[in-house]
């Protein structure tokens, strides 16, 4: 694969009812089980029924895997941060990282917890610099 087709998404989402342990445990092996097999990889991340996370790899895989995440009644209010081109991978040594993000984690990485409110800005996605760089500090935590 070239650079040209490595593609990266970013998305938040809420839900309504927070998902009991076992839910998030199911939801994380079905990704990395469809991340493994469409070479995507990935961080996911939660915190007060709200997810964050990002997917990249070749194109067509990871609009497929974002169609049917759009689709899950887990996730509401899906909104597109970052869609755009990659020129490498963030989170290349995880098919999907994961972390349920504690209070201290939310006060140490800058821009977390702006992204994480009950009700964010839709002009995000146009700052998709900061959104990347949000979770590349969360990469140097997750090491």
């Amino acid at each position: 694969m070239t650079w040209d087709d490595l593609h990266t998404i970013v998305y938040m989402s809420a839900c309504e009812v927070p998902p009991a342990q076992d839910e998030l445990i199911d939801l994380l092996q079905r990704a990395r089980s469809n991340n493994r097999r469409l070479d995507i990889t990935g961080l996911l991340l939660y915190r007060n029924q709200r997810f964050i996370q990002i997917l990249e790899g070749p194109r067509q895989s990871v609009e497929t895997i974002y169609a049917v995440i759009r689709m899950d009644p887990m996730h509401d209010s899906v909104t597109t941060l970052v869609n755009l081109p990659a020129e490498r991978r963030m989170f290349l040594e995880w098919s999907m990282a994961f972390a349920e993000i504690s209070d201290e984690m939310a006060d140490t990485v800058p821009g977390f917890s702006f992204f994480m409110k009950k009700t964010y800005p839709q002009s995000v996605g146009s700052e998709p610099t900061n959104v990347l760089a949000m979770l590349e500090n969360f990469r140097g935590m997750l090491n």
